[in-house]
């Protein structure tokens, strides 16, 4: 049994965020099992079209993403995880991002494609800068699920792509903060910047949950 939520997190449950965007057609309800309130941008709805687990998911085409205000708890000061299952509709060859928490002179961006349709991990520490960047040697797919995954132990940050790791850096300490709210499905700083697909599973959590290559889950999260 999962124990009492409290306002942002379940007490003795390392997540801080867990949405499994299941619902009816058309709904415009994001519930998240750790209370956070998420905000449908560009009239972003819950689609039956597609879904990795449930009934339903995320569909992020012309410009639509979910949004939740800003609070320290974004700003990542420690080990986290960040992870959800992609479906790609197409392949934009252009940058487009996938969640991020972005504002002018201080940001960071877990996942975008870039103009190349790799995917790429973009972070700082200071402001107005990125120091760390991770880049995948291939290009996403296409009409398929993926599992992403963005983890850090200790000062190590690694990207993993369907359980196999793309790549890892160094990044210690508070990811840059700002008063930007979170986006999952797009960018608040760039037009354009949303691809075109779903999004299904989200967790985020303040602890390492992989730190070596491993199975993607085979069902819905419970915590």
């Amino acid at each position: 049994m999962i124990p009492a939520v409290t306002k942002y997190r379940v007490a003795g449950v390392p997540a801080i965020a867990l949405l499994h965007l299941d619902g009816t057609n058309g709904s415009s309800t994001f519930t998240d099992v750790y209370a956070n309130t998420w905000t449908g941008v560009n009239g972003a709805v819950l689609s039956t079209t597609q879904a990795k687990f449930g009934s339903s998911s995320l569909a992020t085409s012309n410009q639509k993403r979910i949004s939740t205000p800003n609070t320290g708890q974004w700003a990542f000061t420690g080990d986290f995880t960040v992870e959800m299952f992609t479906f790609l509709n197409t392949l934009p060859g252009a940058f487009c991002a996938f969640v991020g928490k972005n504002a002018i002179g201080a940001f960071w961006i877990l996942w975008q494609l870039n103009a190349t349709n790799k995917l790429q991990f973009q972070a700082g520490t200071s402001g107005g800068s990125y120091g760390l960047t991770i880049t995948s040697a291939a290009a996403l797919s296409t009409s398929v699920w993926q599992h992403l995954a963005m983890v850090r132990s200790g000062s190590t940050i690694t990207g993993y792509i369907d359980g196999t790791s793309f790549g890892s850096g160094s990044l210690s300490g508070t990811l840059s903060t700002d008063t930007a709210a979170l986006l999952i499905g797009g960018d608040v700083a760039s037009v354009g910047q949303n691809f075109d697909g779903f999004i299904d599973e989200i967790r985020i959590s303040n602890v390492a949950r992989y730190t070596s290559n491993f199975t993607p889950p085979a069902a819905a999260f419970t915590f």
